[in-house]
Order: C-alpha cells, then structure tokens, then sequence
C-alpha cells in the first residue's frame, strides 16, 4: 500500500550538512531519490510539504525547502525518534488535482497508523486532511489555531478564507465538532460567529486563550486534526504571511500549544499553513515554524496513552450534581498527568467523555458549567 506514494512526491534536494550529523533532524531518512518504503513503514511521523498556493493569498515563489532546512539544524530530543520526510507533493493540473491527490496520501498514512504534519501551502488543504479523515472515521474533531474563523460565504468560490465553511456545509458523518483557538474578533463577520454558536461549536478569542495558555490543553486533547495559519503568530515573530496582525501568539506560546497537540493521544495529522518565503525576514518565520514541529515531535513521544479512558481504577472520580441530584456530571482526574475529563449522558444513557480542565472542575462544583461543556452536551 505505502508504495502507492512513491508517485506523487518529488525528491529532496537539500545540501544542508552538520558535523554533528547523527545528533541533528537532518539525519533522518528522507526521499533524496526514491521513497523507502520499509523506512516508511517503520515510521510514527512523516513530514511532507505542498506548495500549493492557487487558492490562497500567500504565493510564495521561494517555497521549497525553508521551513524544512530550518527543521533539520536543530538537535534531536531523545534520539529515538522515527520519521521521514516523504518531500513535496507534486501539484495536479488543477487544484482539485492537488486536493485529490495530499486526501489519497494522507488516507495511507492514517491507514498505517503513520501521522503526516503538513506544511502548506494554503489552508485550504486542511479540506484534504478531513477528507482522508472521513473515509474510515465518525465524529471528527478539527481544531484551527487561526486570527480568523475561515467559514467565508457560500456563494464564493472555495479558497484558503472559506475551507471550513466548506466542511461543515458539505458535512455528512464526518465533523463533530469545530473549535478556533486565537481568533481576533476585528478580523472577523459577525455572521461567522453567529454561525460558530448556531451549531455549538467553539472559538476562543486571541485575548482569553493568552490568558491562560493551559486552558487550551483540553481543546487540542481532543483534537483529531489540528491546522495552523501562521497568521495566528504576532507579525513581527512571523512576519512571513500576507496576513499576518500586530496582535497575535508569541513564539513560546505557539510552541507551547503545538506540545499540547503533540501530546494529544487522539491526534492523526497535523498543518502548518499560509507560509510565504517572500515576506520573511531573515528566514525568522521558517525557523520558528521549524521549532513549532519540534515541539510537536518532542510532546509525540511524550505521550501516556490515556486516550480512551479505558482503567477508571487508575483516576480520581468526581461527582457534581445539580437540579436537586436529577441530573449530574462525573469528573475524572489522572493519577498519572493530573490531567481532567468530564462524562455525561445523553437521553439514550448513552456514555460520552471530553477532556476539562481542574478550572472547568471548580465552576461546575460553583454551579458554573463551562461553554464548552455546555455545547458538547448539547450536541450529543
């Protein structure tokens, strides 16, 4: 099957060399000339590039290979880490080409249990992402890292600003749930938020994710696609994107949401989007692009497989009630990460668990259900 890849990517040609060769992400197996397919096979994590640029703003001209010379300077953290980078995906004739073609790659990769991170590229691939994802899966969760919510109008065409209004009106088993994480509320219609609470969805401002960087943790536990638009990063750390604000993350809390996602173990691909090698300055974009994969790949093979909650022996168990104990919901704390998750029941007593927060915990014990566990109870 994984051989079925071996066409769609064109080779590596990097001349990038370190002393310390063994030590560094440049040692890792790459294409330099064909696909390996064993070397694949025994692979966690595959990096691929794809850059694809007809439906966004951010043409780029100088693509290539930036982000990923950046990536391979920078030291290993364990050593132990299994991953190849796959290369760039060759484009179709036409974008539907290109679409078809990073969903059929992505689709293997899931199948083999091999996770890609993506680096774009417009966002608009994060379409292809949830296709592969909706092939052989229910009730997908995506979470965008975004300074906008990207639902555009549905009578335009379909680009890099409207993907996910494409997937939610296109949906049919596939999404669960959407969530922004950063939006800034200037640079986005009103109709756009309307529509996030209309449907139970989720977005959290630029201003209260910042204000406390691990109140998004339970977001991207339960993240199975997670898509970044370098727009999300404050332009002068990031300056590397047409788009890009004033305001936005710094550098160590984009990282820091990317080990968040790392250490999710739920999560099956991973994007970096809205690249644009024209515009960065000294290549300080690509580096810090880089860094957010590192961080990635370090919090991956940090991972305590506590995902799904399986041995309730091995957790704190919670009990809040409300309306004069007809209704409930039971909290569970891990012996082993101190991290929380809450279950409640829909009308079927059927069972249904999200990861929360300790703070999540404290408002329901005050009678304060967050947002969104409110709006996960709706949906179910």
């Amino acid at each position: 099957m994984l051989e079925n890849l071996i066409p769609y990517f064109n080779n590596i040609e990097i001349d990038t060399n370190f002393k310390d060769f063994d030590y560094r992400f440049f040692s890792i197996n790459k294409n330099t000339s064909e696909i390996n397919v064993e070397q694949l096979k025994n692979s966690d994590i595959v990096i691929l590039s794809v850059p694809e640029y007809r439906a966004s703003e951010n043409f780029s001209e100088k693509y290539s290979n930036n982000i990923r010379t950046e990536f391979y300077k920078l030291f290993k953290s364990s050593g132990n880490e299994k991953i190849y980078d796959l290369g760039d995906l060759k484009l179709g004739n036409t974008l539907s080409d290109t679409y078809f073609a990073l969903q059929e790659v992505v689709f293997l990769l899931l199948t083999n249990k091999i996770i890609p991170i993506i680096i774009g590229g417009g966002q608009d691939l994060t379409y292809s992402q949830f296709l592969a994802h909706e092939k052989n899966q229910e009730n997908i969760n995506i979470v965008s890292i975004d300074s906008c919510l990207d639902i555009g109008n549905s009578e335009e065409d379909f680009n890099s600003k409207s993907y996910i209004g494409k997937i939610i009106f296109n949906r049919k088993k596939g999404l669960f749930n959407y969530t922004n994480i950063g939006f800034q509320n200037y640079l986005v219609p009103r109709f756009e938020k309307q529509l996030v609470d209309k449907l139970n969805f989720d977005a959290v401002r630029l201003g209260f994710a910042k204000l406390n960087i691990y109140e998004n943790e339970p977001i991207l536990r339960d993240a199975d696609i997670v898509s970044i638009d370098v727009s999300a990063i404050k332009h002068a750390d990031a300056p590397g994107n047409i788009n890009s604000s004033p305001n936005g993350f710094l550098p160590e809390e984009i990282c820091q949401l990317a080990r968040y996602a790392g250490n999710n173990d739920k999560i099956t691909s991973f994007g970096i989007y809205e690249y644009n090698a024209n515009l960065d300055i000294h290549n300080s974009t690509a580096k810090l692009l880089a860094q957010i994969i590192w961080h990635f790949v370090e919090a991956f093979y940090e991972r305590k497989n506590e995902y799904p909650i399986e041995n309730i022996n091995n957790y704190k168990k919670f009990i809040v009630q409300f309306d004069n104990n007809n209704a409930e919901l039971i909290f569970y704390k891990s012996d082993k990460t101190q991290r929380w998750w809450v279950e409640t029941k829909n009308f079927d007593k059927n069972r249904f668990i999200i990861s929360c927060s300790y703070n999540d915990y404290l408002n329901c014990v005050k009678g304060d259900i967050s947002e969104r566990i409110f709006k996960f109870y709706q949906k179910i």
